[in-house]
């Protein structure tokens, strides 16, 4: 996206992208999100609200947003970044998943079914580090490189 675009041009853009999308066989379409970072706030709304849809239990977030800090004073940046799954054609965590519990579903969206998860399973997992012997929070760390910072992202 051109910084120069307005947002009647990014709108344009996006409806003609979703058209050709939705003229594809279903086999053949990918999802995926599109978040404009230069308006996210930090707000947290979008994770309270994945949360509520998903009715999760406490401890168990899909979404978080990552407050990046970067530069030196006086010249600080604070960047806020939402972090999802990507819905990954060839998902890492559907392989590294030791029961089979994380599979990716015919529309490609990968899914995970919590009666088959056994969080214990991950911790031999280098993929995973368990942060967590609470099973109903099924917490994970994922590692995840961002603006040249090793960050720990909560997986399910």
């Amino acid at each position: 996206m051109l910084l120069t675009e307005t947002k009647e041009d990014i709108l344009l853009r996006m409806q003609e992208d979703l058209k050709r999308a939705l003229s594809k066989p279903q086999e053949k379409r990918k999802w995926t999100m599109v978040i404009d970072l230069r308006k996210c706030v930090g707000c947290y709304a979008c994770t309270i609200a994945c949360k509520a849809e998903n009715v999760l239990p406490p401890g168990v977030v899909y979404r978080r947003v990552l407050d990046i800090e970067s530069g030196k004073y006086p010249d600080v940046k604070r960047d806020f970044v939402p972090v999802l799954c990507n819905h990954c054609e060839k998902a890492p965590c559907v392989n590294a998943c030791p029961v089979k519990a994380t599979t990716i579903r015919e529309d490609g969206i990968v899914d995970i079914d919590y009666n088959e998860c056994i969080p214990e399973k991950c911790v031999k997992n280098a993929f995973f580090k368990f942060i967590s012997d609470d099973k109903r929070s099924l917490k994970f760390l994922n590692s995840l490189q961002i603006f040249e910072y090793f960050i720990f992202v909560s997986f399910c």
